[in-house]
């Protein structure tokens, strides 16, 4: 937050001292995110594990969009590929089911398909 008093930001050089203001606010901020960056950091290199983001909600009702060309056949979101994050949406056509898209490499791909086909058909039999 970006702080300033009333009385300096009238004066002439006003512009001034709100700019210096905000960019204290950045400045401050910018110091926050390095630490919560290398304790996340920190984090994944003890666990050895990645941190689990997800990207989406069933609730954002992305399907109910219209631009003028009629509700999309299919929303992917991008940026789960680079960050790892997991989408989540609802289904197109089904009241109440949800969408989850993933993305690995190709041989952790194919190694996640296996195990997971092989468990919805454990939960089957």
């Amino acid at each position: 937050m970006a702080t300033a008093n009333v009385a300096d930001l009238i004066q002439d050089d006003g512009v001034f001292v709100a700019t210096e203001a905000v960019g204290k606010a950045i400045d401050q901020l910018s110091e926050r995110l390095k630490v919560v960056r290398k304790w996340l950091d920190e984090y994944v290199s003890l666990s050895g594990t990645p941190i689990l983001s997800v990207a989406g909600s069933p609730k954002f009702k992305v399907f109910d969009v219209d631009f003028g060309l009629g509700r999309p056949s299919k929303v992917e979101i991008i940026s789960a590929t680079k960050t790892g994050a997991m989408s989540v949406a609802e289904i197109r056509d089904q009241q109440g089911g949800i969408e989850i898209g993933i993305t690995f490499p190709k041989d952790e791909m194919d190694y996640f398909k296996k195990y997971f086909f092989d468990g919805l058909k454990n939960l089957s039999e």
